[in-house]
């Protein structure tokens, strides 16, 4: 949140019909408000301000900022500016620690048992959007990736896995088959075991498609010869989230700007 309070009590001990005053100084504190709302809309929307850690551009953020609160109170003139209901807002500003995902992922409604009743496993679809600029990068703030247009490019030609009219599931159609190892886990230094891409499918309706990749994740456990199956204790975990201070970014960004307006207000009042 942010707040920004203007003390009018000089402006209550002067003698003489002062509402009109009043009524401008308000009218400034809400064009204030309505430039710190515009400009914190805009930071989270793609606009990466100085100050800010990285780019984020995240619709229901800027969805929930709003001019809270215009009010007065004795002698002071306020206005709260801020998100409205969007818990995700603090993680953003503050950070987030990694944290192993297996716990939530074994645990949820649509894992099952293992075949040697040993754990539990899950399979997790990953959806990757298409390229929209560039070579890839994240179409919101670490939900979804876009695929690298050499991947889309493969992609697109697979032969579609469609829902059966009949049963209701889908007949499954190709897959995408990336020779390439999979990535490490700076944290965890866990190796994945394939690429992102691998096992990739394309799936949809004729005029609409999805891309999507499943990976299995499940209880790490031992058979009884000692042979680890399983997960990799190391895997699925979910990195740390630095801080990204919006609000201090907007905060220096605006207030330069809104105390020269309201200075050069006051000025034409009693000037």
């Amino acid at each position: 949140m942010l707040q920004i309070n203007v003390d009018v009590s000089d402006l209550m001990s002067v003698k003489g019909d002062m509402q009109s005053a009043v009524i401008a100084i308000q009218q400034g504190m809400t064009d204030a408000g309505t430039f710190i709302r515009d400009t914190w809309v805009q930071a989270v929307s793609g606009n990466k301000l100085e100050g800010m850690t990285k780019v984020v551009n995240d619709d229901a953020y800027a969805k929930s900022i709003k001019v809270l609160r215009e009010s007065m109170s004795g002698d002071s003139l306020s206005i709260i500016v801020g998100p409205f209901n969007y818990e995700r807002a603090q993680d953003i500003e503050q950070g987030l620690p990694a944290y192993d995902m297996k716990p939530f992922l074994l645990n949820g409604p649509k894992s099952r048992p293992t075949k040697d009743g040993k754990g539990r496993y899950n399979i997790v679809p990953f959806r990757h959007d298409v390229p929209r600029s560039g070579d890839g990068g994240f179409s919101a703030i670490g939900l979804r990736m876009q695929m690298p247009k050499d991947i889309y490019k493969q992609a697109k030609q697979l032969v579609k896995s469609v829902p059966n009219a009949t049963t209701g599931k889908i007949d499954w159609g190709q897959s995408l088959h990336i020779e390439e190892m999979g990535s490490i886990n700076k944290m965890s230094l866990y190796q994945h075991k394939a690429n992102q891409y691998e096992g990739m499918y394309r799936v949809g309706y004729e005029k609409h498609s999805q891309y999507l990749t499943f990976r299995t994740v499940s209880t790490p456990r031992t058979d009884k010869n000692g042979k680890r199956k399983g997960s990799a204790p190391n895997s699925w975990i979910h990195p740390a989230t630095p801080a990204n201070p919006i609000v201090r970014a907007v905060y220096n960004y605006c207030m330069p700007r809104i105390e020269t307006n309201l200075d050069e207000l006051l000025r034409e009042l009693f000037t």
